[in-house]
């Protein structure tokens, strides 16, 4: 399945915090591979320290325990990410240029509701970001704002991607 996605951001929505779709997958996607940054979680002001190679982890494991709950777990620069389920079924993700991800148990409503870490309930299933761009970490909360270049501006942003689905135990 070949996606292609048109976003029109008007100006009084310039600077969002994310642009992308979430798909929600079926309990018992946890592998996790990718070819992209990492092997922790980067941003694009945020990245040279993150090595483009095939990384290998669990969604459980991109959790990160920030003290309060919130974003986690981007990843930038990858070319394709896959997910198995039960190492039998492989759901794969091909970027046509621009893909960012992050695979998680937890919804951002999850991550907005809670407090503390504890008050977190891991979803069976598998939360799957697939984002266009994603806006630089810098908020000017305690220091310099995200640098415009790390910005998502207002206009028109094309993104395609490719989906495959495949049986590995056939």
């Amino acid at each position: 399945l070949t996606a292609k996605h048109e976003f029109v951001v008007p100006a009084e929505l310039a600077d969002l915090p994310r642009l992308g779709v979430r798909w929600v997958l079926v309990p018992g996607f946890e592998s996790l591979r990718w070819y992209g940054r990492g092997p922790l979680e980067n941003y694009s002001d945020r990245n040279r320290s993150a090595m483009i190679a095939i990384h290998e982890d669990t969604v459980t494991a991109q959790y990160v325990p920030y003290i309060l709950p919130q974003e986690h777990g981007n990843h930038t620069g990858t070319r394709w990410l896959e997910l198995r389920k039960d190492g039998l079924v492989r759901l794969r993700v091909e970027g046509g240029g621009n893909l960012e991800f992050s695979a998680s148990h937890f919804t951002a409503e999850d991550l907005f509701s809670a407090r503390h870490t504890w008050m977190l309930k891991p979803r069976a299933e598998t939360i799957l970001n697939l984002d266009y761009r994603q806006r630089g970490l810098g908020t000017a909360s305690c220091g310099p704002d995200t640098g415009p270049a790390y910005r998502i501006p207002h206009g028109k942003h094309r993104w395609t991607y490719r989906l495959t689905m495949t049986n590995c135990g056939s």
